[in-house]
C-alpha cells in the first residue's frame, strides 16, 4: 500500500446539477456528490477540495450526506486510519427539530418557535428526512411555496405566488440549516443559494384616526372579556400582538417609566417609553403578577386575542346591520323566505363598502398602524417611532413618510 502522502486530493466535477468530489485510487476513480449546485460560494475559490472542509476538525468526521457508497468509507478508512468513516456528529436527524426549538425557544416569541417547528416538520415530510434535502430539492421545495396563493386573494392579484409566505419560510430554514452546519450536525446548507422573493410594496396601510381608534376601543371593551386590555395597549404602545401578549408585569417599570419587549418578532429586545395614558391605565389595575393581559384559563393566549377580533367584528357587523334597519330573515319564521333573502342581500350589497370598511379597520396591525401613523403625523421623528415599535427605519418611512408634516421634511428637496 502506498504512504499516505501518494494518496490522491479530490477535484472537483460538475455534473447533473450538483458539484462532485472525484478522486482516483488504485486503478479506479471514485466519486460521491455533495449537493451542491453551481455557483455556490462555498466552492467558488476551492479547486482541491479535502472531505473536511466543513469541519475544523484536523481528523475529521465524515458527514453521513457524503458516506452514503463504500468507496467513501474505503478511502477514508485508508487515508484517515479511521474505522468508522460514516459517523456523524449531532444526534439522529428525528431529534434535530427537537434540539433546535429547544435553542430557539428563549430568544424569540412563542409564535415564531411554533411556526418554525410546523415548517421544519414538513419540509422534513416532504423530503423523508432532513439529512436528505439537496440544494436541487431545496430550489424546487421553495419553487413549490411561492406558486401557492395564500388564503385570501383579491381578484386583482388572483392566481400569483405568495412573496410573504416564501420569505418567511425561506427564513426559517435558512437559519435551522445555518445552525446544524454550525454545530457541525450537518455538512452544506442546501437553502444557502435561494434568494427572497420581491415582495409588493404598493400595499395601503390601514390606520384609524384617533376618534375611530376610541370607537374600536370601547367595541373592545363592550365585549365584556378581559383580554381587551390588549386592544388598548397595542393601540398606544404599538406593539405587536404577541408582544402585549407575551408582556409581563415584570417588564413594565413604573419607576423609569419604560417597557421593556424581551421577546419580539426579530428576537432583538427592546426598550421604549411608557405613554402617559398607558401608565395610568395600568396602574389602575388591581393585580400586578404574571402577565399584563389577563386570559381565560385554558385557553391559548395568542388564539383567544385572535377570537376577540373576532367577536369585535362579528358585534361590529350586528351594530352596523341595526343601523342600517337590516334585518336578517329567519327561515323557520319567514314565509317568503326567499323573497325576504334576496332583498336581504341587495341590501347589504348596497352597504357593501362601509362594512368593509368598518371591519377591516378591526385588527392587531391596525392597532399597530394606527400608532406610527398618528406619531408620525403629529410630527414624531420617524427613527424614534422606528425604534419605538421595533421596525427598521427604511421599512417606517416606506409606510409613513407620506404622514410627516410638511414643515418636518426634508429642506434639501428645495435646493438646486
Amino acid at each position: 500500500m502506498p504512504p499516505k502522502t501518494k494518496y490522491p486530493t479530490p477535484s472537483l466535477r460538475f455534473h447533473n446539477g450538483a458539484w462532485k468530489i472525484i478522486w482516483s485510487w488504485s486503478g479506479r476513480q471514485y466519486s460521491v456528490s455533495t449537493g451542491l449546485p453551481e455557483g455556490d460560494k462555498l466552492f467558488a475559490d476551492q479547486r482541491r477540495i479535502e472531505f473536511a472542509i466543513a469541519l475544523k476538525k484536523d481528523v475529521p468526521s465524515f458527514p453521513a450526506e457524503y458516506a452514503r457508497t463504500k468507496s467513501v468509507l474505503k478511502y477514508m478508512e485508508a487515508r484517515y486510519g479511521i474505522e468508522h468513516a460514516e459517523q456523524t456528529r449531532g444526534s439522529d436527524p428525528q431529534q434535530w427539530i427537537d434540539e433546535y426549538t429547544h435553542e430557539i425557544r428563549g430568544k424569540n416569541t412563542k409564535g415564531w418557535v411554533r411556526d418554525s417547528r410546523t415548517m421544519l416538520e414538513k419540509l422534513q415530510i416532504a423530503a423523508k428526512g432532513l439529512d436528505r434535502v439537496t440544494s436541487k430539492f431545496a430550489a424546487a421545495y421553495m419553487a413549490d411555496i411561492a406558486a401557492k396563493p395564500p388564503k385570501k386573494r383579491s381578484e386583482k392579484n388572483e392566481g400569483k405566488g405568495s412573496p410573504g409566505t416564501h420569505n418567511r419560510t425561506l427564513t426559517v430554514i435558512k437559519k435551522f440549516y445555518a445552525w446544524l452546519v454550525t454545530t457541525e450536525r450537518h455538512a452544506i446548507n442546501p437553502f444557502a443559494a435561494i434568494k427572497r422573493l420581491k415582495e409588493r410594496k404598493d400595499t395601503p396601510i390601514v390606520y384609524c384616526t384617533s376618534a375611530e381608534r376610541d370607537e374600536i376601543i370601547d367595541l373592545a371593551r363592550a365585549t365584556g372579556w378581559p383580554e381587551w386590555t390588549a386592544v388598548f395597549i397595542a393601540f398606544h404602545t404599538g406593539m405587536r400582538r404577541e408582544e402585549v401578549s407575551n408582556l409581563l408585569w415584570n417588564d413594565v417599570r413604573f419607576d423609569t417609566g419604560a417597557i421593556n419587549v424581551t421577546k419580539s418578532k426579530t428576537g432583538m429586545p427592546r426598550t421604549f417609553p411608557l405613554p402617559t395614558i398607558v401608565e395610568k391605565f395600568l396602574k389602575a389595575s388591581p393585580d400586578r403578577t404574571g402577565h399584563v393581559v389577563t386570559v381565560a384559563k385554558g385557553q391559548s393566549r395568542v388564539g383567544r386575542l385572535n377570537s376577540l377580533m373576532n367577536r369585535m367584528k362579528k358585534d361590529k357587523t350586528i351594530a352596523l346591520l341595526k343601523q342600517w334597519k337590516i334585518e336578517k330573515p329567519s327561515p323557520s319564521r319567514a314565509k317568503d323566505f326567499k323573497e325576504k333573502w334576496a332583498t336581504f342581500e341587495a341590501t347589504v350589497k348596497e352597504h357593501e363598502a362601509a362594512l368593509e370598511y368598518s371591519l377591516e379597520h378591526i385588527g392587531w396591525n391596525v392597532c399597530r398602524h394606527t400608532f406610527a401613523s398618528l406619531k408620525v403625523q403629529d410630527g414624531v421623528d420617524v427613527q424614534k417611532v422606528a425604534r419605538w415599535i421595533g421596525d427598521t427605519l427604511d421599512t417606517c418611512l416606506l409606510h409613513y413618510a407620506q404622514f410627516i408634516p410638511k414643515d418636518k421634511r426634508d429642506p434639501d428637496i428645495d435646493k438646486g
